[in-house]
């Protein structure tokens, strides 16, 4: 289950229910003109991709730094999910969302799995809901190896 908080920015209202000034910035749209905010795209997105044809499966994915430097797997964020018959990954590294966090190139492992096809994976970026053909760089264990700068 997903909620937002806000879909508009809110103001605070005074015991008489007028606006008292305060906002709450928290929404996806601008209050002042009703305009989505970059996270209003990021949400589509992802409603897009996870809505209700989707499921959560047990799928392995495995992630490194491709860039040398090493990856902190313990703060890594994975989860994989079917829509239809065809596998979905996600992985996420939280962060500091007041720090810039720079892009950065890793290894992906997408292992073939029973009753999944992935005959052309790609990779999404869910804040600009752009999609990247990935390519195949070899084969382990039935799986393919991709480099990707998320």
């Amino acid at each position: 289950m997903t909620s937002y908080f806000h879909t508009v920015d809110m103001l605070y209202p005074n015991e008489d229910g007028t606006p008292d000034g305060r906002l709450n910035s928290k929404g996806l749209i601008r209050r002042s003109d009703y305009t989505p905010k970059p996270a209003y795209f990021a949400y589509q997105c992802l409603c897009a991709l996870f809505d209700a044809e989707t499921e959560w499966a047990d799928r392995p994915l495995e992630i490194s730094g491709g860039d040398e430097r090493p990856l902190d797997q313990s703060a890594l964020l994975r989860a994989a999910f079917t829509r239809g018959d065809r596998p979905l990954h996600a992985y996420w590294l939280p962060g500091d969302l007041r720090e810039e966090t720079p892009a950065r190139t890793v290894d992906l492992v997408i292992l073939d799995t029973p009753g999944a096809v992935l005959e052309r994976p790609v990779l999404i970026d869910p804040l600009t809901a752009t999609v990247y053909g990935l390519p195949q760089t070899g084969r382990r264990r039935g799986g393919g190896r991709s480099r990707v700068c998320p």
